[in-house]
């Protein structure tokens, strides 16, 4: 069970690097719960995949680079990086045109071959800065 859950997460990335939201839907159980460090209240499916189309728009040339996963029961850790251009605009911030690269670590509960439950904790600060958005210490006191 545990490779077949890893797979899973793997199709999700793969898929989400294509940019086929769609296909990453088909991936997510109906009754999805996704918690996002940061983000007070856990995303459903349907705002989850809102979140993702808009990341999409912001990052069109998403990549991610899975590390070695570990899994246990119907738990799927993955540590990762991604890599993109921020293109669009993010949560009101426009588009800067400056690449990122952002470390973050993802917990997925499959049940039944699906993303049922996830939380996710990534290096907002980081990619705020590489964006732009808030100074970076180096910059801080310029």
């Amino acid at each position: 069970m545990s490779e077949e859950s890893k797979a899973v997460v793997r199709k999700f990335y793969a898929l989400l690097d294509k940019g086929d939201v769609s296909g990453v839907t088909q991936l997510l159980s109906d009754k999805l719960v996704w918690y996002f460090a940061g983000i007070p209240a856990p995303f459903d499916k349907q705002s989850f995949v809102g979140f993702l189309n808009a990341f999409c728009v912001a990052f069109p040339d998403l990549q991610h680079s899975l590390d070695p996963q570990i899994a246990e029961g119907d738990r799927v850790v993955t540590p990762l990086t991604f890599r993109a251009t921020h293109r669009g605009e993010l949560q009101g911030i426009p588009a800067s045109g400056k690449r990122v690269e952002v470390r973050a670590l993802n917990i997925h509960r499959i049940l039944g071959g699906k993303i049922a439950q996830a939380e996710t904790v990534v290096d907002m600060m980081s990619l705020m800065q590489q964006i732009g958005a808030i100074p970076t210490p180096s910059s801080a006191g310029a």
